[in-house]
């Protein structure tokens, strides 16, 4: 990457400290075999003011910004929801400290925005942003790659904090090409944005992904006939739907045939399986079968065989139960390092490139490094960069130690 230093680097791998839509033009085409990578919820949080960058308008564009209002979603535990000085006035705490509002810029001239990934106004300005960005990550990736994106939804509140100005503000002056932007209409408080929803559909259709699979990463499982749960999840006090506890992850990939290696997490087959399978699923030694009965798909002798032998692997499904894991340095949101350890098995060759272009805490890549694969992470605030730095050190010793500080872009 001609013309770039990282922030550090490690016998397999670099990481670089600008933003991701910048960095990505540096690398070459078709060079990475899997991008695993979990970008910036919309409306959920904020990452400081390192993280504003410019999106859409005209490059060429002697911009003259004008500010604009954006706001975060906040909820206390008695389930009100609106700004940070609304929900702190209800009866009891908030759930999770966020900021009540944060400005943006966005230019009178050719309409760009200036301000966090995340924080735009409304779910579709955030989707355009998110695809900007892919498509960058599409020319990186290799034909035969995949790529894994975590995202999930935000429920909308009062929409308090979000749209710009109207036409009585001075600073807008009516102007008809800079955009209005608001709720959508028809969007209620209290629904689900559909942010994953929208964000899928666009990478569909206008930029030609094809979406392999959406799977469900659970945190948490209730098991209703049991009356018991596994796992474990933040816990909410809402009173009117169930408690929040899995994402999506949807794979994408660039061409129908890819490298797929599902036999590197297959669990294996059950006790309760390799016992039916001794006796061919048939009535056996000790009448076996009145305890085993043959099932409605009746497995062939070809399959009980291979049980048999130790020969068989079960396909996984696209629910996946993992749970939360802490994490010591201050980052809002670390997915745990059993997430990309599993996509990596499955969709890295052993002497293929991992990419993550919102590296945060740097869980991919330390994840990466452990099973020895060649990676490559940016990650825009500088703060994060010293914690991803700071944890190669600490859960890789030596291997972290021969680390370059390179500058900041």
């Amino acid at each position: 990457m001609v013309g770039m230093e990282p922030y550090f680097e490690t016998r397999l791998g670099r990481l670089y400290c600008g933003d991701a839509l910048e960095v990505l033009r540096y690398l070459p085409d078709e060079s990475v075999d899997v991008v695993i990578t979990s970008p910036p919820y919309w409306a959920k949080r904020d990452y400081g003011d390192a993280t504003f960058t410019v999106f859409g308008g005209d490059p060429d564009c002697d911009h003259e910004w004008v500010g604009q209002e954006v706001g975060l979603q906040h909820e206390n535990r008695n389930n009100v929801r609106g700004k940070q000085d609304e929900v702190v006035g209800a009866r009891g705490t908030t759930r999770i400290k966020k900021y009540n509002k944060r400005t943006a810029l966005i230019c009178k001239k050719c309409g760009a925005w200036y301000g966090q990934l995340g924080l735009e106004p409304t779910p579709q300005m955030f989707v355009e942003h998110l695809v900007e960005i892919f498509r960058e990550v599409k020319r990186v990736l290799k034909p035969t790659g995949s790529l894994f994106v975590n995202i999930d939804d935000t429920w909308v509140g009062g929409g308090h904090g979000y749209g710009l100005g109207n036409d009585n503000d001075p600073k807008w002056n009516g102007r008809s090409n800079v955009p209005k932007v608001a709720w959508p209409d028809g969007l209620k408080k209290k629904s689900l944005a559909l942010v994953p929803e929208l964000f899928a559909v666009k990478m569909v259709y206008d930029e030609g992904w094809i979406l392999r699979e959406k799977i469900i990463w659970a945190k948490k499982v209730h098991f209703y006939k049991d009356r018991t749960t596994k796992g474990n999840a933040m816990p909410e006090s809402v009173r009117d739907r169930f408690s929040h506890s899995w994402e999506y992850i949807f794979h994408f990939t660039k061409r129908p045939k890819y490298y797929f290696d599902w036999k590197a997490v297959a669990p294996e087959p059950s006790e309760l399986t390799r016992e039916r399978a001794k006796y061919r699923w048939r009535v056996g030694p000790h009448n076996k079968g009145e305890l085993y009965p043959r099932s409605s798909r009746e497995i062939n002798e070809g399959i009980a065989r291979k049980i048999r032998e130790g020969d068989y692997k079960v396909r996984p499904n696209d629910v996946i139960q993992i749970n939360v894991r802490p994490f010591k340095d201050a980052h809002f949101a670390v997915f745990p390092p059993d997430v990309p350890e599993l996509l990596i098995k499955v969709a890295c060759p052993k002497d293929g490139v991992v990419l993550d272009p919102f590296a945060g805490a740097g869980t991919t890549l330390v994840v990466a490094e452990k099973l020895g694969r060649r990676w490559v992470g940016i990650e825009m605030n500088p703060d994060y960069c010293e914690i991803i730095r700071r944890r190669f050190e600490r859960e890789l010793g030596d291997v972290a130690k021969n680390h370059r500080l390179g500058q900041w872009l």
